[in-house]
């Protein structure tokens, strides 16, 4: 699968705040693209962190059959556009956030290569979509499915999942770049698939973590946040868990709680910060 842009790397577009005191890399999720994270990327911007955006593979206006994706490569994508980022960032420092299945590419880019990553932000990240089956049920599935046709729709999703906002719902209906067909089977068994990997490798966990997760999504199962969250604590990092009530899939997205965790997450990457200046006093 190629890449998401037409050099063989990820595009980046670039927000730039005033005097940075960090750079965040913003991840989307799965059937949508950048373009919807305005509302998060200016927050970031007006609190004094550089913001980087991409549109991953076969999303929003990158290359690609819509949303046909083997997100195992998406985590190859992350890992390239990290390094872009590194290269070209005005700050020391590097906060990943991922949303959906852009939260568990983003887990499983900084499972595989924690070096130079400050903290992480996960938002309803797509570790588990299964519920209560059983987990080697729904492996054998996923590795089943796998040998079907790329492109052949699986199960539908219910747009009125990602929020309690009657507006947003509307508005995510309307956009031309958000995919609204079925979920193609590549995408369906690659992204079950990985997050059981993710799951099973959390003890390996390192750097600062936080996690928002809405308590009636039924996208993606807060449960696995939990299990997640417990499991990252073991390598020693600190790690926090946020569920937030009456919250459904895209927490930063619902009226009542949106403002308050944008401060939270910008209060929380300020800690870090602070925190890593009176440890490293030379920085």
């Amino acid at each position: 699968m190629p890449s998401t842009g037409a050099n063989g790397k990820p595009e980046l577009k670039k927000h730039y705040a005033d005097e940075p005191k960090a750079t965040v890399l913003i991840l989307h999720g799965y059937a949508e693209h950048q373009g919807r994270y305005g509302h998060l990327i200016d927050s970031l911007v007006e609190a004094g962190f550089d913001a980087v955006t991409y549109d991953q593979y076969g999303h929003g206006t990158a290359t690609g059959p819509r949303a046909r994706v083997d997100v195992g490569q998406l985590i190859k994508d992350h890992l390239e556009a990290r390094e872009q980022v590194r290269q070209q960032m005005r700050t020391e420092d590097l906060f990943l956030f991922g949303h959906s299945m852009g939260g568990l590419i983003t887990a499983a880019s900084n499972l595989i290569n924690p070096r130079g990553v400050t903290g992480v932000a996960l938002s309803g990240p797509a570790f588990s979509t299964a519920g209560g089956i059983e987990r080697d049920k729904v492996r054998a599935v996923a590795k089943a499915v796998l040998k079907f046709p790329a492109g052949m729709p699986t199960a539908s999703l219910d747009a009125a999942a990602v929020s309690s906002d009657p507006d947003v719902i509307a508005a995510y209906k309307a956009d031309p770049l958000n995919y609204h067909g079925r979920v193609p089977a590549r995408t369906a068994a690659t992204m079950i698939l990985q997050g059981l990997e993710t799951l099973e490798r959390a003890d390996k966990w390192q750097n600062p973590l936080i996690i928002f997760h809405g308590s009636d999504d039924t996208l993606a199962d807060p449960s696995a946040s939990w299990e997640f969250s417990q499991k990252a604590r073991m390598g020693g990092a600190p790690v926090e868990m946020i569920e937030v009530p009456s919250a459904r899939h895209e927490v930063f997205n619902e009226p009542h709680v949106n403002q308050m965790l944008m401060e939270t997450l910008n209060m929380w990457m300020f800690g870090i910060l602070r925190a890593k200046a009176i440890t490293d006093p030379q920085d």
